[in-house]
């Protein structure tokens, strides 16, 4: 019977996106098998560039939900953000956006951001 219960236990104790995510889901259902988000090749891409660095994310889902924030505002060419290495790099058009309405979306999903040097 113990047994049992320790089988029971462990396998709702255990939730490999919670542990992957620091002990917290990263979002709306955070999963590890999620693959990062696609690399866009923004070296093709003419504008005015930004790098920042971002924490907290830890799956492809979480440098996926910064990407689609970045993408959304109006002037962004491209964004590519890799979760592992916390770094995103964007490329817009000067004249709509600058680097400040940049890191504020970033930071508006939840995710703590620095300018990259």
């Amino acid at each position: 019977m113990r047994i049992l219960i320790v089988l029971v236990f462990s396998f709702f104790a255990y939730n490999p996106a919670v542990l992957a995510c620091g002990g917290a889901p990263c979002g709306d259902a955070c999963n590890m098998g999620d693959a990062p988000s696609d690399s866009v090749d923004l070296s093709s891409l003419e504008g005015e560039r930004a790098a920042f660095s971002v924490e907290g994310m830890k799956c492809g889902r979480c440098s996926a939900k910064v990407v689609a924030a970045l993408n959304a505002i109006e002037g962004v060419k491209g964004a590519s953000v890799d979760h592992a290495t916390g770094n995103a790099q964007v490329v817009f058009q000067a004249g709509k956006t600058d680097s400040a309405a940049l890191l504020a979306a970033i930071t508006a999903t939840g995710y703590a951001a620095t300018a990259a040097q």
